[in-house]
């Protein structure tokens, strides 16, 4: 049986191989904006030294991705002699890391055939595989999100220490995303309510923030080396909007989220067949 498992494993791993390496097997992916970006950004750090406290800007004005993924590519940069390509294999390793991990994480949680479909999942989902050719930081988040998930459900269960680790994981997404890492927040607050051992427990709560902000501590220092300009950025992205720039008010934004979520939903449930 287990021989089985690991045989398995490994065929789950060379689909996901196949899935994610199509474009780069042909010796060619994608070298768009964002990877420029990248490389330069990696270069002026290996280069100068130059050690940063933010990352690549994220779609809200004013507010950055924090610079673990910097810092990931550095050696990659360094040991690839600067090649842009050299950064692939790493692009490679981190997808098929991500299926092995979805596996430890699902035989934890649900035994080992639990952990094979799970694999299974991540390995043929386009989140994983379909953005490798095309990677930047983002696609970090569902390693990070396989994180969250177990001690979130390891919390649910009764293991209440597991909030502080669950708490550090939601903090470090924000490293590669902004919009659903902020979205996290509530969630987080919600899921802690559920536990009812948590909530008598202040030395978990003091952990679980001390946790969240010690993943947040490069953020916290450029804003107070700058003025609170990322503090300042979202709140001003909920309290008004600049509808010069083509942004709602707070008031307006809310409604038309829903009616978009509304009609996105009817449109699936409702749609029209041709005669």
């Amino acid at each position: 049986m287990k021989r089985f498992k690991y045989l398995f494993l490994f065929f789950i791993l060379l689909l996901s191989f196949v899935l994610g390496a199509r474009m780069i097997l042909s010796g060619d992916f994608f070298y768009l904006f964002d990877q420029a970006r990248d490389y330069l950004l990696i270069q002026d750090i290996v280069e100068t030294r130059n050690l940063v406290l933010i990352g690549t800007h994220s779609g809200l004005g004013g507010f950055f991705h924090g610079p673990l993924w910097l810092y990931m590519l550095a050696p990659v940069y360094m040991f690839g002699g600067g090649n842009p390509f050299s950064f692939v294999y790493f692009y490679i390793g981190l997808q098929l890391v991500t299926v092995l991990v979805a596996f430890l994480v699902g035989s934890k949680l649900y035994g080992e055939k639990g952990g094979l479909i799970i694999s299974v999942l991540v390995a043929i989902s386009p989140i994983t595989w379909n953005t490798v050719s095309n990677t930047i930081g983002v696609n970090v988040v569902p390693l990070v999100f396989l994180g969250l998930f177990y001690f979130l459900i390891k919390f649910l269960r009764g293991g209440a220490n597991a909030y502080i680790l669950a708490a550090f994981f939601a903090g470090l997404s924000l490293q590669f995303e902004t919009a659903l890492s902020l979205v996290l927040i509530p969630t987080m607050i919600i899921v802690f309510f559920l536990n009812r051992k948590g909530l008598k427990n202040l030395r978990l709560i003091v952990l679980s923030l001390t946790s969240y902000i010690l993943s947040l501590c490069t953020f916290i220092l450029f804003d107070l080396r700058h003025k609170f300009l990322m503090t300042t950025s979202i709140l001003n992205s909920f309290t008004g909007g600049q509808k010069q720039k083509g942004y709602l008010e707070l008031t307006d934004r809310i409604p038309a989220h829903f009616n978009s979520l509304l009609g996105t939903y009817k449109s699936i449930l409702f749609k029209e067949t041709p005669l």
